[in-house]
């Protein structure tokens, strides 16, 4: 099966279930207000390989009653041998001027982004798994592209990975210059879905169900980062969705029964408050 969609997600696409994530707190068990956060995060690879300790950034932004960003701080790790894997940590008192959740992201060249929201408590434990992302990403192909939905998109064109095909229109895109890293995931997989990025919670406090989830990162010619969440329909992706997500789809059910076809939500990642957002609906057809 394949999912188009009327546009893409930064990181991922998605099924979702009714529910609420869990709510952030800067008190203490003890009911008293935290003013510093002991944090520990280890960083390794999913492949073992060896991780270069000035290569990595470590990110922790404090967010406020909104979710919006009060104040970010960017570390560095360092080599750590302990568990016998090579890989990084760091440790460090971290100051919570506030905040009613601390937000921690990781980047290495090569890899996917790490990234988790968590409470605050006074003392915090982060343990980062990384997976490999591909890159170069393969050639961009330019002209009028017909959809299996029907639209004709004219603009650029590119298999990310061999799951995940991108349609760009060229309103967001004028030169098709792009690199970038990416990866596709596989949610019933045990070994990949651990890669899954924040909680598996919405901005609105629902819960999600993952049918399949990408990590996109496409850089324009100039350096910029390409936002694929422009809120209007600019970009649109085709995922094929694994055999073993059928079960979950039909769970899931149609989410929206006044259009024809069978009809799954499709969330992007907000790397901002480590939560995801509705980005649009894909329509699920027979893969051909």
């Amino acid at each position: 099966e394949s999912s188009d969609d009327d546009r893409s997600s930064v990181t991922s696409s998605s099924s979702s279930s009714s529910g609420s994530s869990s709510s952030s707190s800067s008190s203490s068990s003890s009911g008293l207000p935290v003013a510093k956060a002991l944090l520990n995060v280890g960083i390794q690879a999913g492949d073992k390989s060896t991780l270069s300790s000035n290569k990595a950034i470590i990110e922790v932004a404090r967010l406020g009653e909104n979710d919006q960003v009060l104040s970010t701080s960017r570390f560095l790790s360092a080599a750590d041998n302990s568990t016998g894997t090579p890989g990084l940590k760091f440790n460090s008192d971290v100051a919570v001027d506030g905040a009613q959740a601390l937000l921690v992201n990781i980047s290495y060249p090569g890899f996917a982004a790490y990234s988790r929201r968590l409470d605050v408590q006074p003392l915090i434990f982060v343990d980062a798994l990384l997976s490999k992302a591909a890159e170069p990403l393969s050639p961009v192909k330019t002209g009028t592209f017909a959809l299996r939905s029907g639209v004709a998109v004219q603009g650029a064109q590119l298999a990310v990975t061999d799951s995940l095909t991108l349609t760009i229109s060229t309103e967001i895109l004028p030169v098709a210059t792009l690199a970038g890293k990416s990866a596709s995931f596989d949610p019933n997989d045990p070994a990949q879905a651990i890669y899954f990025p924040g909680n598996y919670a919405g901005v609105k406090g629902e819960l999600l169900i993952a049918t399949a989830f990408d990590f996109v990162q496409l850089t324009a010619a100039d350096g910029s980062e390409l936002n694929l969440l422009t809120g209007e329909q600019l970009v649109w992706i085709s995922r094929a969705l694994p055999q073993g997500s059928c079960a979950s789809l039909i769970a899931a059910g149609d989410s929206n029964s006044q259009q024809a076809g069978w009809q799954v939500p499709i969330y992007g990642f907000d790397k901002s408050k480590g939560l995801w957002e509705l980005a649009g609906e894909g329509t699920v057809y027979d893969q051909k």
